[in-house]
């Protein structure tokens, strides 16, 4: 599995109106941070807004041919070569959520990837919601092959890659998103979820193994317990301590309870100390994180006798 969590430099802050304070929305997605010089780029973003205020987007920098619709979408038709700062912002009108990210620009072509878009990520019972799937790399130009399900049914997708459903059912409703081209078939999966009214409580998260401060010398099963009444999801992520950049070696959509979570595999990781994360996410966007310290060491010091 692919990077799917980044980091993705979210900070906050007030339009200075008048009124009540309201909180700001949080841009959720991962943005997609190398292109091809030439090569048309794409990134569908999504945000969560705590008030279900509408939001306006727009890029605070970026560098000069870059845009952002009012759907979310950042477009830049013939990136050149270099690294560039983008600040993306989704306003509420009264407080907003900036993302800061570097795209890297080459000339190599790249891997094909999808952006998955989905605003908003939580709705009313009876309210519609936007999804775009975009794809960058692979082919290039819009050539790869895409389908969209939601809940295992197909969604079709208009000649910019929207579809827009209706949230019939309260709850989490997963969508699973699929690219082809001549190398083969990537997926992404993500949800919208249908708000469940009197659900104020919070989702229960807890890794029971690895334990705090252990050492990892090969595989090992990653258990815990991810619950809630309304589940959205749970995710699995992992960086180095300290570092900004965590990354997805895990998830579900099904509850568990003191059980099997994923697994851990050190063969491809450099030695040193880990942060482990458990996000349990529900269907009114409540999340729990449980993390724990893990101690890489591929080639642990064996004992000697006299």
């Amino acid at each position: 599995m692919g990077v799917l969590a980044a980091n993705l430099g979210t900070v906050t802050g007030f339009d200075g109106n008048a009124g009540a304070t309201v909180a700001a929305p949080l841009i959720t997605s991962v943005p997609v941070s190398a292109a091809t010089a030439g090569q048309a780029y794409r990134y569908a973003a999504t945000a969560n807004d705590p008030q279900g205020l509408p939001l306006t987007w727009s890029l605070v920098d970026a560098p000069t041919g870059m845009g952002v619709n009012s759907a979310g979408v950042v477009a830049w038709d013939r990136p050149v070569s270099g690294m560039f700062t983008v600040t993306l912002r989704a306003d509420n009108g009264r407080a907003y959520g900036e993302q800061r990210y570097v795209v890297s620009v080459g000339a190599d072509v790249l891997p094909l990837e999808i952006s998955l878009g989905i605003a908003p990520a939580i709705v009313n019972l009876g309210e519609t919601v936007a999804i775009t799937l975009l794809t960058n790399g692979g082919g290039g130009g819009g050539g790869a092959v895409v389908a969209l399900t939601v809940d295992g049914q197909p969604v079709t997708l208009d000649a910019e890659g929207r579809a827009v459903v209706t949230g019939a059912t309260v709850g989490a409703h997963q969508i699973v998103a699929r690219a082809t081209d001549s190398r083969g078939t990537i997926e992404k999966s993500s949800f919208y979820s249908v708000r469940v009214d009197g659900d104020v409580s919070a989702p229960l998260a807890k890794i029971l193994s690895p334990a705090d401060d252990v050492e990892v010398t090969a595989p090992v099963d990653i258990t815990g317990t991810a619950f809630d009444a309304s589940l959205a999801y749970y995710q699995l992520l992992l960086r180095p301590a300290g570092d900004g950049v965590w990354r997805e070696i895990g998830r579900g959509t099904s509850p568990v309870t003191a059980g099997a979570l994923g697994k851990l595999d050190p063969t491809q990781l450099s030695n040193g100390i880990y942060e482990l994360a458990l996000n349990v996410v529900d269907a009114n966007g409540a999340k729990t994180t449980s993390l724990v310290t893990v101690d890489i060491n591929r080639e642990p010091t064996m004992a000697t006798t006299a």
